[in-house]
This record gives C-alpha cells, sequence and structure tokens, in this order.
C-alpha cells in the first residue's frame, strides 16, 4: 500500500522568467513538459539514501512525469578532478500525476515516504522558477530556507522576471529561490543593479 503523507505549504514564489525570449524559452518548456489533466498534481517523493536517479530512472521507463533538479558538480577522484550531476535536493524529487503514479513509484521500493501538496499552483510556481535557474547555467548552492531578507525581482538578463529574496554576500549579492514543500532553497549570485524590490 502506497503511504502517503501531508507536505507543507509556506510562502509561494511567483511566476518565473516570462518577460525575455531566453527566460520563456525556459518557461514553457517547463509548461511542456508538466501541463496535465486536471486530476494530474503534484506530489514530493522521499527517497531512499542516494536513490534519486534510480528512482528517476524508474520513473522514465514507465513514463511518469517526474522533475529531479540536478546541477553540475566539480568533484575529486583520488588525482581526477570530473563534473558530476547531483540532485538540487538530496533525498527529494517531485511527480507530476495521479495516485497511479505513486504507485509506480512506491514499487521501486526506494522510495521512503510520499508527500501529499495541498497547495498546488504553489509548488508548480516554485518548480517553475527553480528549471529556470538550473536550466540557465548560472552557478547555484543549496541552502536551509532562509526567513529574512527583503523580496526583490530580477530585472534584466535571461532570469528576468524571476522573484526571490535577496541576501548580502562577501563579495555582492546573492538571491535565493525557495522550495517551500521542501523547506530549502538554492541561491543564486546576482549584481545588484539587477534587482528590482517587490514589497
Amino acid at each position: 500500500m502506497v503511504q502517503i503523507t501531508q507536505g507543507g505549504t509556506g510562502a509561494g514564489v511567483p511566476n518565473a522568467a516570462r518577460e525575455t525570449s531566453e527566460g520563456s524559452v525556459l518557461s514553457s518548456t517547463f509548461e511542456q513538459k508538466f501541463n496535465g489533466s486536471e486530476s494530474d498534481r503534484w506530489w514530493v517523493l522521499h527517497t531512499r539514501s542516494r536513490h534519486e536517479k534510480a528512482v528517476a530512472s524508474a520513473l522514465e521507463k514507465h513514463r511518469v512525469r517526474h522533475y529531479l533538479p540536478l546541477v553540475r558538480m566539480r568533484r575529486t577522484h583520488g588525482r581526477r578532478r570530473v563534473n558530476v550531476d547531483l540532485p538540487l535536493f538530496p533525498g527529494y524529487l517531485f511527480v507530476r500525476g495521479d495516485a497511479s503514479a505513486c504507485e509506480t513509484a512506491w514499487r521501486t521500493n526506494k522510495v521512503a515516504q510520499i508527500l501529499r501538496v495541498e497547495d498546488q499552483d504553489r509548488i508548480h510556481r516554485e518548480l517553475e522558477s527553480i528549471h529556470c535557474v538550473v536550466e540557465s547555467g548560472e552557478q547555484v548552492d543549496l541552502y536551509p530556507a532562509l526567513r529574512e531578507g527583503r523580496r526583490c525581482r530580477i530585472k534584466s538578463g535571461p532570469l528576468r522576471g524571476v522573484e526571490g529574496v535577496v541576501l548580502k554576500a562577501r563579495k555582492g549579492w546573492r538571491m535565493y529561490v525557495a522550495a517551500t514543500v521542501l523547506h530549502q532553497s538554492v541561491t543564486i549570485e546576482i549584481d545588484a543593479a539587477a534587482l528590482e524590490a517587490t514589497d
């Protein structure tokens, strides 16, 4: 039997990157892949340790729509430095579908928990924003969700329209884009001149 747990909602991140050609392409690609019927919804899969890619592969095999954000990182193996694609949110991936999609994921025996998300509009907007950030090729880092800071919008460049919370860093400014259902966020380095306040 599939075990489904109630997930969080939190504050949302408004729609991302719709005002420029590059940003619109990233956003429309996400919409094309994840648009579906009214019965389709987002689910959060909490996988067993280091099983994110295995679950994603199984879902791909069964043609279950899913989103596993990956970031490319440099790692040292012996004397060699190699590029590896790592899950942006370790232990989590997202499924778009109905209850049968959850059944398929659960049968992999690699899923520890399935989280039901009530606010579907919010998680869709947040994942769309994260998709834009990841696909932009900008350097990203994973941080626990932060509570303080001013909400801003990027007003120029390929990420124009993406909203988040701006933070002061040692060498400039950073913005984090939230995935509140996981209580986590991603951050990107940003030129202060490219930001405008929204609150």
